[in-house]
């Protein structure tokens, strides 16, 4: 599981590193990328998941975008309070640290390393919107796009889900626990929750990285696109 530098941004006046870690044979498997949402550690990809796709055949990666985890954080382009960035980035006009797009230039930099021309690509909640980006800018990398509950344009239920992710990261380790478990209850299927794993996954998190300074310049570059990515009538990968 290394952490590798992937390439410089201009942006954030800086080499960005990521970590990230595979499953399965890359030989023989087809390459398959899967991004995570704000503020989410690559390991909720969890591992058993991971290696069922590897059983299908896939050569899984996983890695942690910029700012979380244990990527690249870049305190240095600021520090703000989730609500004010809201604010700003909703009824402002502020400029965000950097984009979705920046973040789709680091994954497509991570396949450069691995020396993969094209792949398959799964993205969740943020991480739809910079596979959507990756399908649009660089159509030529991409093998089919899947995403999980990413829009594709600003909704009400969009915003009721980011101002559900602005009551996390208190630095407080137990009271984002129990918060993150009741926004987890909230979205997931009455079936499938389970109380004792949902916790013991916040631990692993927690345990793994305990930054979250990096969720306020994530959330800005989501709201910066509109919750839409331009262009994205333009795709024509397998969806």
């Amino acid at each position: 599981m290394p952490l590798v530098t992937v390439r410089y941004c201009q942006s954030a006046g800086q080499d960005i590193q990521l970590f990230y870690d595979t499953f399965g044979d890359r030989s023989t498997g087809q390459p398959l990328l899967l991004v995570m949402g704000l503020g989410g550690q690559m390991i909720l990809w969890r591992s058993e998941f991971c290696e069922r796709l590897a059983e299908e055949g896939f050569f899984v990666i996983r890695f942690d975008n910029r700012d979380v985890g244990l990527s690249s954080h870049l305190d240095h382009l600021g520090s703000q309070n989730l609500a004010s960035v809201f604010f700003e980035m909703v009824v402002g006009d502020s400029a965000p640290p950097y984009t979705v797009y920046d973040m789709a230039l680091d994954a497509v930099a991570l396949l450069d390393h691995l020396g993969i021309p094209q792949a398959h690509l799964f993205g969740f909640s943020m991480g739809g919107l910079i596979v959507q980006q990756m399908a649009v800018s660089f159509p030529e990398r991409v093998l089919s796009l899947t995403t999980m509950s990413s829009p594709a344009g600003l909704s009400s239920s969009s915003l009721r889900g980011t101002m559900a992710v602005l009551q996390l990261s208190s630095q407080d380790p137990e009271k984002d626990m129990k918060r993150t478990v009741k926004l987890v209850k909230t979205v997931s299927s009455p079936k499938y929750f389970n109380k004792q794993k949902c916790e013991a996954s916040v631990r692993e998190v927690v345990a793994r990285s305990r930054y979250v300074g990096g969720v306020p310049r994530q959330l800005a570059a989501i709201l910066a696109t509109g919750y839409g990515v331009e262009d994205l009538h333009t795709v024509r990968a397998p969806t």
